[in-house]
């Protein structure tokens, strides 16, 4: 048994595992299928960093491969990886770690997105009202749009959770539909923020976002979307849309940051 798992490549896992770190130290991950992926030293874990894992994961699943995890040393951080990835129910203490909704799930179909979505309905109600509606369509238009365009064997992946009041929405794909332009940034530009701003989306795009980033403008929330393809980065808050360059990202990644309104606030019902 010890001597299979010295064979195997070892993939370290960079001890702050979040964001757009979780983004660049992507490539070997969803590169390699069948792998020892190795968290000893992880640190900080977000749903961006979770739905990368998990997309390493159903790659090595897609590719009749097998990938052993080795979990991270740090009491602090273990149970939102044994959340996130082993789906261990875990008792924490408030705001430590995130509190994981959905952990990191492939959704192969829309039946798959409604009973997620159901879920993080369900979860977010008792909480924020009229809130978990928004979560919900939130969480129903990303994964709709990586279903749409996301292309590939592999399954979309989503994470969700809620951290430090802020309720933490992803999902990874490894469709190369945008990665692949020459002109990412551009790209991204034209198929998400156009749309969005104009309201009279061209055939195939994902319209579900323009009218998501309205949603959101139109409730006042307090949020961000992002997107990442290649080293396009796109981001809509504040009724604004902003366009950068970054590391390279395998894949299409699309993040929803949403802070839960404070008590007695009736604006999001």
């Amino acid at each position: 048994m010890t001597t299979a798992v010295v064979q195997r490549s070892l993939l370290a896992v960079s001890p702050e595992f979040s964001g757009e770190s979780a983004l660049a130290g992507s490539a070997d991950l969803l590169a390699a299928a069948g792998s020892v992926i190795d968290a000893r030293r992880l640190r900080t874990l977000d749903t961006v960093g979770a739905a990368t894992l998990g997309l390493a994961i159903e790659r090595a699943r897609v590719a009749g491969d097998e990938v052993v995890l080795l979990p991270p040393r740090s009491r602090v951080i273990a149970p939102a990886f044994d959340a996130f990835l082993l789906r261990r129910a875990v008792e924490a203490a408030a705001d430590a770690v995130p509190s994981v909704i959905v952990p990191a799930t492939p959704i192969g179909d829309r039946g798959e997105l409604r009973a997620l979505t159901a879920l993080v309905g369900e979860a977010l109600a008792p909480r924020a009202g009229g809130f978990g509606h928004v979560a919900q369509i939130t969480v129903a238009t990303l994964v709709d749009n990586a279903l749409r365009h996301g292309g590939g064997p592999e399954a979309p992946v989503l994470a969700v959770a809620l951290s430090d009041g802020t309720l933490e929405i992803c999902v990874r794909d490894l469709g190369a539909q945008i990665a692949a332009c020459t002109e990412v940034r551009r790209e991204l530009v034209r198929r998400i923020q156009l749309p969005a701003q104009t309201h009279q989306a061209s055939p195939g795009s994902p319209v579900g976002i323009a009218w998501l980033a309205e949603l959101i403008e139109r409730r006042r929330l307090e949020g961000t979307l992002s997107f990442a393809a290649g080293e396009g980065r796109l981001s809509f808050r504040g009724g604004s849309w902003r366009c950068h360059l970054a590391g390279p990202a395998l894949g299409f990644t699309a993040t929803a940051r949403l802070r839960l309104p404070e008590a007695g606030d009736s604006s999001q019902a």
